[in-house]
């Protein structure tokens, strides 16, 4: 039984041919010595080649209705096979139908097989095949088919296949081929090199932005280091360890006069004159280095 052939199974789809399937069911339950009379066993058989939409539908029907095989096959028949021309299914063959056409590689045998199912499907008649089968296979090929006068789709398809072996095929498909390779796609690069122009362009702006922010906050906050660090040494003076780095630290605006002894570059807080002996700008101190007194009248040498 395993041996035996297997009959493809039904989902009640548009792009599934009812009629086809119901015809290779018979044969399939013949191969298998499934009787018609039998009911039970035919419809076990059926159900086990349903799925999907036609499943649902058979699962749907009433017990009387599954009880015999005639009424299956009556029922099947009006849901998938005779539709009515406004029928989705029906729409959908007949667009298909009107868009068939010889694809590279496939045989002429092939694309003939697959028209004539889709025409019996739809009730076309020979000569709809027949224009249709001939408007579907390449420039030169259809050239050669129409200049027979045909008047069936068999003697078309045996015609196709003598044009086929003398070349009209192979080189209507170089032509495709070169005519495909060659054709320019310049409006679509346009757009995307637009697009790709201006995407730079925004993402230049952007980070410009973002440098100009950074380097703003950089100064501000050099700016506010400096004033801080100037506020700090005016506050709170450097120690200095020893007497020359105590001169040094002390405030050396040229604008500062002492008050004590009239001398520039410091002022009175900070002025070593003991008060003794003459105080001039033209004396320095050689322990403090400061202008204005002597080493003899420096409060230093008067520590020591």
């Amino acid at each position: 039984m395993e041996k035996l052939a297997n009959c493809r199974k039904f989902g009640g789809y548009p792009h599934e041919n009812a009629a086809l399937f119901i015809a290779e069911f018979v044969s399939y339950a013949t191969l298998h010595n499934i009787s018609s009379l039998d009911d039970n066993r035919i419809i076990a058989a059926l159900h086990l080649h349903l799925t999907g939409p036609a499943l649902t539908w058979f699962n749907s029907l009433s017990s009387e209705n599954k009880a015999s095989w005639e009424a299956i096959v009556h029922l099947f028949t009006d849901k998938y096979v005779d539709l009515d021309w406004q029928n989705p299914t029906v729409m959908l063959d007949s667009e298909i139908f009107e868009n068939m056409s010889l694809s590279s590689g496939q045989s002429i045998d092939d694309f003939y097989c697959q028209l004539v199912e889709k025409a019996n499907t739809l009730k076309k008649p020979d000569h709809e095949i027949l224009v249709k089968f001939i408007k579907g296979l390449p420039e030169q090929l259809a050239f050669f088919v129409r200049a027979g006068h045909h008047r069936d789709s068999p003697s078309a398809l045996a015609a196709a296949k003598m044009g086929e072996a003398y070349g009209y095929r192979k080189a209507e498909l170089q032509v495709a081929a070169a005519s495909k390779q060659a054709k320019p796609s310049d409006k679509r690069d346009s757009e995307f090199a637009s697009l790709q122009s201006q995407i730079d362009t925004l993402t230049k702006a952007v980070q410009n932005l973002t440098t100009s922010k950074t380097d703003e906050s950089t100064k501000q906050n050099r700016r506010t280091d400096r004033f801080a660090y100037s506020r700090q040494q005016a506050t709170y003076p450097p120690q200095a360890t020893n007497s020359r780095q105590q001169a040094t630290y002390l405030p050396q605006a040229t604008n500062n006069l002492c008050f004590n002894c009239n001398s520039p570059n410091h002022i009175k807080r900070y002025c070593n004159w003991n008060g003794q002996g003459v105080s001039s700008s033209d004396i320095t101190c050689q322990l403090c280095d400061q202008i204005g007194h002597s080493a003899v009248n420096c409060k230093r040498l008067s520590g020591n």
